[in-house]
């Protein structure tokens, strides 16, 4: 999740639910702290093309994943609970070389596919209020960034502001993700039966907190 972006979090801690390894609850918790956007994307699009700032990119990074680090000590189970009884999976039998490749390949297919679906939705529908809406560009943005992250971002911006307030608003947008990402994330984790709520909640946290440490490391650093 650190090195792919979101929802690869979620299609891992989904395929572990899935094959027992992991309950249905350790799967909520461990959704709240492997919510990490591509570090390529920020530090190349975010801070070198939108904010012009190779050092300011590296804050909103170190800012997303320290907050996310913080949010999975919160949210860590408050007795661990040890088995000595506790059931080994046994080693289930490999497929074959083409076999293996068949299914790496249709599974790969049918989650793009899906993601794509969700994130041309959103862009449409964001599209559409961006026309008919007649508030202000900083309102437009705002409601773009919480429906799509990667649009609402670029239109942020193109906002006259100070390159601090900029970056605030853009690491709320990419630590909550968007509604576009949440539904992506919704829709892989109903397959194991996991719950959101904690997701949600981790969101919520995740997006203060990182505004937070840019604030604060903006001082620091820049």
């Amino acid at each position: 999740s650190l090195f792919s972006g979101f929802p690869s979090g979620a299609k891992a801690t989904t395929d572990l639910v899935r094959n027992d390894i992991l309950t249905k609850e350790q799967g909520a918790r461990l959704l709240t702290f492997t919510h990490y956007s591509n570090p390529l994307f920020i530090l190349g699009f975010i801070g070198s093309i939108l904010l012009g700032s190779k050092k300011m990119g590296a804050i909103i990074l170190f800012s997303h994943i320290f907050s996310s680090i913080i949010i999975g000590i919160l949210f860590r189970p408050k007795e661990i609970v040890k088995n000595g009884n506790q059931k080994i999976n046994s080693i289930k039998k490999c497929p074959s070389l083409g076999n293996a490749l068949r299914i790496s390949i249709f599974d790969s297919l049918n989650t793009m596919f899906l993601l794509l679906g969700i994130v041309t939705i959103f862009l449409i529908i964001t599209t559409i209020l961006y026309q008919i809406l007649s508030y202000g560009s900083i309102i437009n943005s705002l409601i773009a960034g919480l429906l799509e992250m990667t649009q609402g971002v670029k239109l942020v911006s193109q906002l006259p502001l100070s390159i601090l307030e900029r970056a605030i608003i853009m690491t709320i947008f990419i630590s909550f993700g968007g509604f576009s990402i949440h539904m992506q994330v919704l829709s892989i984790i109903s397959e194991a039966k996991i719950k959101y709520k904690y997701f949600l909640l981790a969101r919520i946290l995740h997006a203060i907190l990182a505004s937070v440490l840019v604030f604060i490391n903006y001082f620091i650093f820049y």
